[in-house]
């Protein structure tokens, strides 16, 4: 039973692999585009970095496909040659080399459990923020999109010229959440200043902006020499947010869960319970790719993996459900429809072939 093991255990590992890096290429490639736009401005080191997020992000997705096809790429070969005929002529059952299927696709679910819990979070809140590297870059090289910032909603800057890393004759035009006039004694809603340095702070989370020469623009009567101005990176960024769920760890999730200070409890326990049915998508998988290649083996492996469309259709057709029925009823256990969809394959076509 060993050699039996030993052979489906390699064939199917040689398999899998060159599909994950093949999957992964084309998930690469096509993230190319959004990782070039979001770090417009700044380095191609920038640009490959916010890449690789965005491919990262697809990785506990591609896990699972990858792993369906490999399998029934695997056992359609074996069913093609006659090889799972010699083993049921043997007097072993299928069941045997289903074994293999299932020691894979066990091993791959602990990896995807600690993706989904601790690498998928970072990576996806990752692909959405603008480093602070990429942002000094941006300051240092392209003048802040001309001669205009914006703070957030405190303070919009304009200047007549830079020279070098300083920016001269500055007008600033306050916002109504700007605190900082009422410290200074300014009267007006603009200000103006001699010069300006913009710098990100050492923590490498706020901007910077020095400035000198502060004065009223009405009464043109100096307040300060030096003051300076900081805001959060994130509140500069093209397509900033705020951090999610899916943007936590579970651990993180779990204690506030437990504190009672999630502001969105129920949201929260569906994310947990989404992991956990996503982390156990190979495990499910492994039966219904041997299944699948069982049943096209006078047909060819393009059959095979053509009817992989299907298991993975309903998979995320009853995750999209989940999500609708926990938005409806607020009950978070709707986040395993996804695994009771993948169970229907274990009566038929799975029950059907392990019958035999």
């Amino acid at each position: 039973m060993w050699k039996l093991h030993r052979l489906y255990l390699r064939e199917l590992t040689l398999t899998l692999i060159p599909t994950l890096i093949v999957l992964f290429g084309i998930v690469l490639l096509a993230s190319a585009a959004r990782g070039v736009q979001q770090a417009e401005g700044s380095t191609l080191y920038m640009a490959l970095k916010v890449t690789v997020f965005w491919a990262l992000d697809a990785l506990v997705h591609l896990l699972g496909i990858g792993f369906l096809l490999a399998t029934c790429a695997t056992f359609a070969r074996a069913g093609s040659t006659r090889e799972l005929t010699a083993v049921q002529a043997a007097g072993v059952s299928l069941r045997v080399p289903l074994q293999s299927a299932l020691l894979v696709g066990t091993l791959l679910s602990v990896v995807m459990a600690f993706v989904l819990h601790e690498v998928a979070p970072a990576t996806h809140f990752g692909k959405h923020r603008v480093l602070a590297e990429s942002v000094r870059v941006v300051l240092m090289r392209s003048g802040l999109k001309g001669d205009v910032l914006s703070v957030g909603d405190t303070v919009t800057l304009t200047w007549e010229r830079q020279d070098g890393g300083f920016f001269e004759d500055l007008v600033l035009f306050l916002g109504e959440d700007a605190d900082f006039p009422a410290q200074i004694g300014a009267d007006s809603g603009v200000l103006v200043a001699d010069r300006a340095r913009f710098r990100v702070s050492p923590d490498g989370e706020s901007l910077l902006c020095d400035l000198e020469g502060l004065r009223d623009a009405v009464r043109e009567q100096p307040f300060l020499e030096f003051f300076q101005i900081r805001q959060p990176l994130d509140s500069l960024s093209v397509g900033s947010r705020r951090e999610g769920d899916r943007d936590l760890a579970s651990d993180q999730l779990v204690a506030e869960l437990s504190r009672g200070v999630h502001p969105l409890a129920i949201s929260a326990r569906y994310t947990l319970n989404r992991r956990i049915s996503f982390a156990l998508l190979p495990l499910l998988l492994a039966p219904i790719g041997f299944a699948l290649g069982v049943l096209a083996r006078d047909r060819g492996r393009a059959v095979a993996l053509s009817l992989c469309a299907v298991p993975l259709g309903l998979f995320y057709a009853a995750d999209f459900l989940g999500l609708r029925l926990t938005q409806a009823t607020d009950q978070a256990l709707f986040a395993f429809c996804p695994v009771l969809a993948c169970a229907l394959f274990w009566f038929y076509p799975c029950g059907r072939i392990l019958r035999r």
